[in-house]
């Protein structure tokens, strides 16, 4: 019975991996995302690094120094990135 049952999950495993990575692709060609990170830990970096993964199609760029040059972006989205701190 087992045997039975992983093979009915294979299968549908196999159908959600199928849809996704066609909606995924599609999702790629329509739109472009810059994502601005800063990061003290790498925790901020690491956050960055996941959501561009699950976007994809995303550039991610550091923000190093404070400018007063406006920041300009070609891309479809924008995200930050940063870190937050909570204390009671």
């Amino acid at each position: 019975m087992d045997a039975l049952f992983q093979e009915e999950r294979d299968k549908k495993d196999s159908i959600c991996y199928t849809l996704t990575n066609f909606l995924i692709p599609l999702q790629e060609l329509f739109m472009k995302t810059d994502l601005f990170f800063y990061t003290g830990t790498g925790n901020s970096l690491w956050a960055a690094r996941t959501v561009a993964h699950e976007l994809g199609n995303t550039e991610i760029i550091p923000i190093l120094w404070m400018t007063s040059n406006p920041v300009q972006t070609s891309a479809d989205a924008v995200g930050i990135v940063f870190p937050a701190s909570l204390t009671h």
